[in-house]
């Protein structure tokens, strides 16, 4: 349990899963369908409950991955690959962790960190980010 929040906290390494299948486990009726994932089980065992679920790594990810997580981004809608039952994770709090904008940060920031622009530099960062992002990681997981 996550101690500063009071909520359930999962971990999930990224490096880790090539496709959908690997994040979230095999669909049941599959060989080891039984067993889920971390994150499939954790999602199930949360159902409904406000949960946080930190994805470290998130730059290491295939499209696929990325694909696979947009709807259960955007509706919180979620099927146990267990079993096919619904899951209720419109309360999960999801943290994408990179490092993929180091370099765009750095580039306006001083060795303190501070801006190296006299001017709010808070904007170009943003544009800055949200452009590498998006064409990195691609623009599905970055609309609204």
């Amino acid at each position: 349990m996550h101690v500063l929040l009071g909520l359930p906290l999962t971990k999930i390494d990224c490096t880790q899963f090539f496709d959908e299948a690997g994040l979230f486990g095999p669909r049941a009726g599959y060989q080891r369908s039984t067993e889920g994932s971390q994150l499939n089980n954790f999602l199930a065992q949360n159902n409904g409950a406000p949960n946080i679920v930190f994805l470290d790594e998130f730059d290491k990810t295939t499209d696929d991955v990325r694909t696979s997580l947009l709807i259960l981004f955007d509706s919180g809608e979620y099927y146990d690959r267990r079993n096919n039952r619904k899951v209720d994770s419109s309360k999960t709090v999801w943290i994408l962790a990179t490092n993929y904008g180091e370099k765009a940060i750095a580039k306006h920031s001083n060795q303190d960190g501070e801006s190296s622009e006299a001017k709010d530099p808070l904007p170009k960062i943003q544009k800055a980010l949200r452009d590498l992002f998006i064409k990195g990681l691609g623009v599905s997981i970055f609309q609204k």
